[in-house]
């Protein structure tokens, strides 16, 4: 009898005990998510005064510029360094140009997910500061170890605007001007390393100056980026701008509850670190859009660095320029530029738009293919041109290949643009990791060009060296044809591309009955007010199955919780 009274009383202490236990771990409801207050909240970045967004897009813009303007400001200067540390020109040229483009396929692996754990600003504005630092050691350099170890690091640290600008610019822009921040981020990305060579051309040709004054100017253009960043933007990453917004209502009200969806998941140090370097590397080999993507716009990439190799052996060593004058034939390729982005903005203007409406509003990523077409048969056509001019140099004036550019330049700009826009529209807010993904097979293609593009054309010649780079331009121009008639289908396979609620494409019947499973069976653990997730969940996070940040990038009056009033 005692012994059933024991019983009857530990099971009862039992059931108290597991009530206690459910008391202090509730199971976090939608009352306690943080969500934006109605379609039109200006918190969200999309709904912010056209001004506020030109601020922030400048601010980022520059940042972007004054990264890429540094990678080619020394290469003008190959000649000086070898001179002065007594190496040869190629050896020059790893630590001038192939160094920091490899600090560029490093610095996304921190930089992106950091972006998606501490928003935008944060990263940008440190990013722009170790820029500045790195810059300032690279122009100080009194060896060749200094100058090495600081032009990488100061690639890694530039590389953050180049991976996460287009990010913020579509946190930012609708589908209906994601166009118009895709051409400003392109002409960002190669209008630096173009306007870098006069600059630093005419910078090496003044022996007052000399090559330490071409790394001064992209100190100085890091410095008033930096300052401009961190007056003048604005953080854009929703949600981010929840969780602070969280962090104030808690404050406020002081209900510890509420929280956002950036603060469901508490990872271990070893994890976090772990899923900071895991999606860009499963995007990387996962994808097929972002892969084909990445190696073709690596290419296009890698030839504008190799550009400032051969607009030498063409400008300065066949029509006996010096290196300042040997770098205006790159206004060529502005014009390009220019041009290519003046046909983006009618594209968007009077093809894309016009189906968007039809279409509700909602992006089909395929209707950026037509453009992309054209520039994949501008970009070879470019490059036959001025391999089969700028090599007769004393019977074909100089204009004639400088020309070339501007056919060239349309290509490269048109291919950039489209292809990114078209990642954004796949990727929506993974966009960051893809584009870090991007950024590393594209600076690491980058890197490796300069090492042998003046030993190419001397060797082969300028005609036959372009005509062979031309001829892979060629392979790779089916590409934008194979996305307008397959991409959609490819779309609905991959496990990161989100359509235009945020939410994943295709779900299968499986992951959602595990869903379910989750909802009853979810490992509580005495948190106050943050919200838990199974083992299994947090592996399929960690893995990139489960898009838990997708899902805060809301659209619809559902998928915010928002009542109806």
């Amino acid at each position: 009898m005692d012994t059933a009274t024991t019983c009857d009383s530990s099971e009862q202490l039992s059931r108290q005990s597991s009530s206690v236990e459910v008391e202090e771990t509730p199971v976090p409801s939608p009352e306690t998510l943080v969500t934006l207050d109605s379609i039109d909240d200006p918190l969200s970045a999309q709904n912010w005064p056209l001004r506020k967004k030109l601020w922030t897009a400048l601010a980022y813009g520059l940042c972007c510029v004054s990264s890429t303007f540094a990678s080619a400001l020394l290469s003008p200067a190959t000649g000086l360094i070898s001179h002065r540390f007594g190496i040869s020109d190629e050896v020059a040229t790893f630590s001038t140009a192939t160094l920091f483009l490899f600090g560029y396929v490093a610095g996304p692996f921190v930089w992106a997910p950091m972006s998606e754990r501490l928003g935008r600003k944060i990263p940008m504005c440190l990013a722009m500061f170790g820029f500045v630092c790195f810059g300032a050691a690279s122009a100080t350099a009194k060896d060749y170890q200094t100058l090495c170890l600081s032009r990488f690091f100061q690639g890694a640290m530039g590389a953050c605007p180049v991976a996460i600008t287009i990010a913020s610019f579509a946190d930012m822009f609708n589908p209906f001007h994601r166009a118009y921040a895709s051409t400003v981020f392109a002409l960002t990305v190669f209008s630096g390393p173009m306007l870098a060579s006069p600059v630093g051309g005419f910078t090496a040709d003044n022996h007052s100056l000399g090559w330490h004054w071409c790394a001064w100017w992209g100190v100085l253009a890091g410095a008033l980026s930096l300052l401009v960043a961190l007056t003048c933007a604005s953080e854009t990453y929703l949600p981010y701008l929840l969780k602070q917004k969280a962090v104030e209502l808690r404050h406020e009200t002081g209900n510890w509850a509420l929280h956002s969806r950036l603060e469901e998941i508490r990872l271990p140090p070893g994890e976090l670190v772990k899923s900071l370097f895991k999606r860009p590397c499963l995007m990387m080999v996962q994808e097929p859009i972002l892969m084909l993507v990445s190696v073709y716009t690596a290419f296009v990439y890698a030839l504008l660095y190799t550009f400032l190799d051969a607009y030498s052996v063409v400008f300065v060593e066949g029509y006996h320029m010096n290196l300042g004058v040997g770098g205006l034939p790159f206004f060529g390729l502005v014009t390009g530029l220019a041009l290519a982005a003046f046909a983006n903005i009618l594209q968007q203007r009077f093809y894309v738009t016009p189906r968007l409406k039809r279409n509700n509003g909602v992006m089909v990523p395929e209707w950026r293919m037509p453009i992309a077409m054209t520039g994949a048969l501008a970009f070879p056509l470019g490059l036959f041109w001025f391999g089969w001019t700028g090599a007769y140099p004393h019977s074909i004036h100089w204009i004639v290949p400088t020309a070339s550019g501007i056919v060239t330049g349309y290509g490269i700009l048109i291919i950039f643009m489209s292809f990114f826009t078209y990642l954004v529209d796949v990727y929506k807010t993974n966009s960051a990791s893809a584009f870090a993904a991007a950024t590393i097979i594209r600076s690491g293609l980058a890197a490796a060009f300069p090492l042998f593009a003046t030993q190419m054309f001397h060797n082969l010649k300028v005609q036959f060296a372009t005509t062979l780079l031309a001829l892979l331009a060629v392979l790779l121009a089916p590409v934008p044809v194979l996305f307008y008639f397959y991409g959609a289908r490819i779309r609905a396979r991959s496990r990161f591309a989100l359509d235009e609620s945020g939410l994943e494409v295709r779900r299968s019947e499986k992951v959602e009955e595990e869903d379910e499973e989750e909802k009853v069976g979810a490992l509580r653990i005495p948190t106050r007010g943050s919200a838990v997730h199974s083992d299994r969940h947090l592996k399929r996070i960690l893995s990139g199955e489960d898009n838990w940040m997708g899902s805060i990038r809301s659209v619809t009056r559902e998928e915010m919780e928002i009542p109806e009033s």
